[in-house]
């Protein structure tokens, strides 16, 4: 199991950390997930590793930005 956080900026409200949530369980499968757009990061536990690069392509067309990604093993 890898625990993640990732930084995302563009979330505005609840309903954006809603949306930022529902991406990452749908593209990784995500457990436990938290996002806090006034921390501007969500956090949730997956199977395998994620990239900046996958993390990016899970919220493209949601009009969100990752900024970081740290992802532990």
């Amino acid at each position: 199991m890898y625990k993640n956080i990732i930084g995302v900026e563009g979330m505005k409200c609840p309903k954006c950390e809603e949306r930022v949530c529902k991406a990452f369980e749908k593209a990784f499968g995500a457990k436990k997930t938290s996002a806090s757009h006034k921390k501007s990061v969500a956090k949730f536990i997956s199977e395998s590793e994620v990239t900046a690069e996958a993390a990016a392509a899970a919220l493209d067309g949601t009009g969100f930005t990752v900024v970081s990604c740290e992802s532990k093993g």
